[in-house]
């Protein structure tokens, strides 16, 4: 880095250009000692203050290169974040609904069930059932006395 802003470089052409004289009545342009040793000091000063000031800069520059770099990487990754989150809460959703669906698809299922083991037409058909069941036990009872009687004639 180049340390030597414009106050150095005018402050270098001033001393450079100035010619200290001894004698008053000497042609050209003369300075009292005190006077240019006065205009080094504070141009010294500036000089320095000049150079803090552009090392302040520089490092204000670099720190605003790095916090944008940051800020971009961070944009990024919470774009890609909310990406992420956006698509987890779809997949949640869909899965509710199916859930939910299939919940609701079940209670009807039961209800249906429960509907048709309480009803009329049940206790109807429980009772034809129960009928049905004596008479076959009948019906089993007399075929085999008939198949019984009937192998004994044949015997």
């Amino acid at each position: 880095m180049q340390r030597e802003g414009k106050i150095a470089r005018w402050n270098g052409h001033f001393i450079c250009g100035t010619v200290i004289r001894n004698a008053p009545n000497r042609e050209g342009i003369g300075w009292k000692r005190k006077d240019v040793e006065a205009i080094r000091i504070n141009s010294f000063w500036a000089i320095e203050t000049e150079v803090l000031f552009m090392d302040i800069i520089a490092e204000l520059k670099s720190n605003y290169e790095e916090a944008s770099t940051l800020w971009a990487t961070y944009e990024k990754k919470l774009e890609t974040f909310r990406s992420m989150v956006k698509n987890d809460v779809s997949s949640l959703e869909a899965s509710a609904r199916k859930t939910t669906d299939a919940v609701h698809k079940m209670n009807k299922a039961y209800g249906d069930a429960i509907s048709q083991m309480t009803s009329e037409e049940m206790a109807t058909a429980i009772n034809n059932a129960e009928r049905l069941a004596k008479a076959m036990e009948a019906l089993a009872a007399v075929q085999s006395q008939k198949l019984t009687v009937q192998i004994m004639e044949k015997v």
